[in-house]
């Protein structure tokens, strides 16, 4: 996993509470926190890091937290240099349509992940899409939080071109796909 991403998701911890963070961090292993804050941005680190931070964000902050956390640590990675040139360049190819937009997802996800399989987009209706999961690692397969995690990350594409969102995980073996939907809030 790229490290850039890891380092957002462990920054994002800061934006909720000093709490959480602290006692996150806490709960760490202190060689991973020193592996995540110091890695180049550019370096690709073990998967494990981020799902066992992932973890421990769930066993402080609960479930809803750690989702929250999921979406918001996306987020806050859609505005580096990661991610950034994709949004943009979406942006002016497709507008702000958050199905066109969510087919970027096949491309961003070598971006920040690297031996985990891919992704592809499919149109369901005019409100959703489906993002199938091919040749997941087994450690993927085997973490349904994670992977609720993933398509709660998502899930904020459509959000940051002013669109309400949901994810909604299916698995069915080893296929794994997530539904994405959205629609303009109300007011």
């Amino acid at each position: 996993m790229r490290a850039a991403h890891v380092r957002e998701n462990l920054k994002t911890l800061d934006a909720f509470s000093d709490e959480l963070a602290s006692e996150v961090r806490a709960r760490l292993r202190p060689e991973l926190v020193e592996v995540i804050e110091n890695a180049p941005r550019s370096a690709w680190l073990p998967l494990q890091h981020d799902i066992e931070l992932s973890a421990k964000v769930a066993e402080v902050g609960g479930y809803e937290m750690c989702m929250q956390w999921c979406r918001s640590s996306l987020e806050a990675t859609a505005q580096t240099p990661l991610l950034r040139g994709f949004f943009s360049a979406g942006l002016r190819l497709f507008g702000a349509n958050p199905g066109h937009l969510l087919r970027l997802v096949q491309r961003g996800y070598p971006t920040i992940y690297r031996d985990a399989g891919s992704m592809t987009c499919e149109p369901l209706r005019d409100d959703a899409v489906r993002i199938r999961g091919h040749d997941l690692p087994r450690m993927l397969l085997d973490d349904k939080l994670y992977l609720e995690g993933i398509g709660e990350s998502i899930s904020i594409v459509p959000y940051l071109v002013k669109y309400e969102a949901s994810s909604t995980l299916e698995v069915d073996g080893d296929q794994v796909s997530w539904v994405i939907s959205w629609w303009k809030p109300k007011g």
